[in-house]
């Protein structure tokens, strides 16, 4: 019959396990393929459409031709959860030298049929291919995009969008993008319009306030400010009534390019 193995002796035999695991697995970590190996390898052997840590690759044969560009950045948008079945209200490609090395930057707006749908990419040219560098997201349906020359020595992209928040409720917004450091950073935003029509019980009212933004050199220093002026509307309602008073005021601001924080603040005016 054979003896039970003693308390001591089983300690031993777990530790000798112990220890050969921990050698096999500290191994195993020296002498398999790291992640970056692996990707290189990926990279060889699919020579495009791979991802890394910056963004999507995408090959030079769409990147430069705009039906296939769009049709490749909403079959990836799809691939990142758009469900199925949603369509595109607006799309534009603007191909320009932001960066000023000679070499075209793309930014990409794609805008869905869906709450916050609308993308806005940007894509720069690397290692003979192109690679989507940053994406900005959960934004209002886009309807308009334009690149200007402000402030002094960027680019900026303009998008007018629009949004529908409740019933009755509309506004469209102004927001300028710049192009620093190889990013898009949204510098400065404000509504251009805002409208609601509410009925309801012993209540109604229609406002809209509506706003104008110029781009102007107002101190005369060469660099552009930004002019925001336009009437604001709110009602004054009266309890149990449709006696609402439209509160009309005049806004006027005044916003200048500020280097430090890399953005337009709003200064007296």
């Amino acid at each position: 019959m054979n003896k039970a193995i003693s308390t001591p002796m089983a300690i031993i035999i777990i530790l000798i396990v112990f220890t050969i695991s921990i050698g096999l697995i500290l191994l195993g970590y020296i002498y398999w393929p790291k992640d970056e190996v692996v990707l290189e390898e990926i990279k060889q052997k699919e020579k495009v459409e791979v991802k890394d840590e910056e963004g999507e690759i995408i090959p030079s044969a769409i990147a430069l031709n705009d039906e296939k560009l769009i049709n490749f950045l909403v079959a990836l948008d799809h691939e990142l959860g758009l469900p199925e079945g949603i369509n595109l209200s607006f799309s534009k490609i603007i191909r320009e030298d932001l960066s000023g090395n000679g070499v075209e930057e793309i930014i990409v707006v794609l805008a869905y049929e869906v709450k916050n749908g609308t993308f806005i990419r940007l894509i720069e040219k690397k290692n003979g291919n192109y690679q989507v560098r940053e994406t900005q997201g959960d934004i209002t349906e886009a309807y308009q995009i334009e690149t200007i020359d402000v402030p002094l020595e960027y680019k900026s992209v303009v998008v007018d969008s629009r949004a529908h928040p409740g019933t009755g409720m509309g506004y469209e917004i102004k927001t300028i993008y710049t192009y620093i450091d190889g990013r898009l950073k949204e510098t400065w935003s404000g509504i251009i319009n805002y409208r609601e029509d509410y009925i309801g019980y012993n209540i109604g009212y229609h406002i809209e306030s509506i706003y104008n933004i110029e781009l102007k050199d107002v101190d005369g220093d060469g660099e552009f400010e930004i002019i925001y002026k336009g009437e604001s509307q709110h009602p004054e309602c009266k309890e149990g009534s449709y006696d609402c008073d439209i509160i009309k005021e005049n806004v006027s601001e005044l916003y200048k390019w500020d280097d430090d924080i890399k953005e337009y603040k709003k200064i007296d005016y």
